[in-house]
């Protein structure tokens, strides 16, 4: 996976991404109507991000395949 840059393209609507903000990485849920992105970080929860200065993105990875 590669990070994209907002200015190319948008992350679908309700889509659970990584996003790059202040030189962090956070998880952050990308919603259509909102102009923040309500984000967790370690040690950092509930926080909200205003969209304008997100510079990048990325779709979370899919979870690991559990083997027994």
């Amino acid at each position: 996976m590669t990070w994209i840059s907002v200015k190319d393209k948008l992350p679908e609507n309700v889509e659970d991404v990584l996003i790059v903000y202040d030189k962090s990485v956070y998880v952050g849920v990308w919603w259509p109507d909102s102009a923040v992105i309500f984000a967790n970080q370690p040690g950092m929860y509930d926080d909200t991000i205003p969209k304008n200065e997100v510079t990048h993105w990325m779709p979370l990875p899919p979870p690991p395949t559990v083997t027994k």
